[in-house]
């Protein structure tokens, strides 16, 4: 019997330890909170409502009482009796410190965000959203190191064109880019080249800028469809979906009449896209030491008449003049048409709505005609303009 006295002594003082600890907490008090802790409490025991110290502070919205139990190793993954997190009390407190502190810190967000519906969220809690929805997406991307699939890049730099993890998304696309331009080089077929460019030339083009002082968001891709918000002037929105004349968002459909596509460039991606260009213009062109005369336009051979047989001679009287010679009649040159005046306006037709495969085809047409050269380098130009964004 007197064994059991040391136990529940022991047990007493840990329950009241717990217990002070929360207490603690709802007090703010730094001090007491970490003297407990150090004297061997437990950081992640639950109240009697299944409350863990570090969802307390997050209620309490006490930012250094957080820090210090961050600092300590509390559990950001510990749930209370009805399964929420402490990321998931933050949102709901609309702490958005604490609710960012956590989520570096790991705090789950993947059935936080399933839990959600964007579109019906108060404008505080749609950007805390749109945090733990970013940073979810770095983690994918990071999961899969330098092999990301490019979707995930392109669904990154469409959706979060200023997000906060910019910087090092950046950093591994930096590095898948690299690794996969060192095997197209190898390679050096000028197919590869341009899947190479077209692959990362698109990155980050679902991204529209609302046009209209107010765009209707509906629940559905037509105009008879219930209304379910709107989007004011300048608001940027990322294309889940693109459907004829519709795109869905993550709030809704809003009709594209009034969305301006953002043409955007990956920093990380210009230097490659430009090598890969130039290395396709260079692959075009004639090798060095082979020479290969310009194209001329020949004019058709004339053939020229044959100057009459000679007459019979004759004796003349003496003292008559002689008979002046019979000139041929001049025969007229056949000249070739103005080629240079259809080759322009065959120009001003393709850069009324340029393409690179028409521009592609002009360049293939004329660019072994010296007198069309000027045409040729426009149209270089502004097909390496399209290539890369320009």
């Amino acid at each position: 019997m007197k064994q059991l006295f040391p136990t529940i002594a022991v047990f007493l003082l840990l329950t009241a330890s717990c217990t002070n600890l929360h207490e603690a907490v709802r007090q703010g008090e730094i001090k007491e909170a970490t003297d407990l802790i150090d004297g061997g409490a437990s950081i992640d025991r639950r109240d009697d409502q299944g409350m863990t110290p570090l969802m307390l502070a997050v209620r309490t919205e006490d930012p250094a009482m957080v820090d210090l139990l961050l600092k300590k190793g509390a559990d950001v993954a510990a749930r209370d009796d009805n399964g929420r997190t402490a990321l998931w009390h933050a949102f709901e407190m609309e702490n958005a410190t604490a609710f960012q502190k956590i989520l570096e810190r790991g705090g789950p967000a993947g059935d936080f965000l399933d839990a959600h519906d964007p579109g019906a969220l108060s404008p505080t809690k749609r950007r805390l959203y749109r945090l733990a929805a970013e940073k979810d997406l770095v983690k994918q991307i990071q999961r899969q190191a330098r092999g990301a699939d490019l979707r995930f890049f392109d669904t990154y730099f469409s959706k979060f064109p200023k997000g906060h993890y910019l910087d090092t998304v950046e950093r591994m696309l930096g590095q898948t880019i690299a690794a996969d331009y060192r095997e197209v080089e190898n390679e050096g077929s000028v197919a590869a080249l341009q899947r190479f460019i077209e692959q990362y030339g698109q990155l980050g083009q679902r991204s529209f800028l609302v046009t209209a002082s107010s765009l209707n968001i509906r629940s559905a891709n037509s105009t008879g469809a219930s209304k379910v918000g709107e989007y004011e002037k300048g608001d940027v929105v990322y294309a889940d979906t693109v459907q004829d004349d519709w795109v869905q968002t993550d709030r809704g459909w809003v009709s594209r009449t009034y969305l301006k596509q953002i043409q955007r460039r990956m920093p990380v991606a210009v230097p490659y896209l430009r090598k890969a260009s130039e290395k396709i213009e260079a692959a075009r062109k004639p090798r060095a030491g082979t020479y290969r005369p310009p194209a001329r336009r020949i004019a058709p051979k004339v053939r020229k008449a044959k100057p009459p047989p000679p007459a019979a001679r004759t004796e003349k009287p003496v003292g008559m003049d002689k008979p002046a010679p019979s000139k041929p009649e001049p025969v007229q040159a056949l000249t070739q048409p103005d080629q240079s005046v259809d080759a322009r306006q065959e120009l001003e037709t393709i850069l009324a709505r340029p393409t690179l495969a028409g521009l592609e085809a002009f360049i293939l047409k004329y660019k072994d005609q010296t007198e069309q050269q000027p045409l040729v380098t426009r149209a270089r130009r502004e097909y390496r303009s399209i290539l890369l964004g320009e």
